[in-house]
């Protein structure tokens, strides 16, 4: 039986440590995983484009997702799956992957993306 093969897409608020966080996991696991990968999307979005991303998604799945305040979204097979805290818990489930980042390194890697 072959395993399962994903579709994963991250979307974040560029200068945000969670959206780095998840962006950096997903790097990680296109890497290590690359046939279980089959097609990853990631989008680095500014304060503006975010917050109306956020409103018309809210507007597009309606439900839990009014009372979504995070930074990043994470989405696979086209299903919202939550923040990156929730990619994380996803990863380490179904791939075993842990991420090493300090939340000083993600800082950095915010300020120079931001740039």
């Amino acid at each position: 039986m072959a395993p399962p093969v994903f579709h994963i897409a991250v979307y974040g608020l560029l200068n945000s440590d969670e959206y780095q966080l998840a962006k950096h996991c997903l790097e990680d696991l296109k890497r290590t995983n690359s046939k279980q990968i089959s097609h990853s999307e990631i989008h680095p979005l500014l304060e503006y484009d975010w917050k109306s991303f956020l409103l018309n998604k809210r507007t597009e799945l309606r439900g839990e997702t009014w009372a979504f305040n995070d930074k990043c979204m994470v989405f696979i097979d086209r299903q919202l799956l939550g923040n990156a805290d929730q990619f994380l818990h996803w990863a380490k489930t179904t791939f075993d992957h842990t991420d090493f980042r300090s939340n000083e390194l993600l800082e950095v890697f915010s300020n120079e993306e931001y740039k």
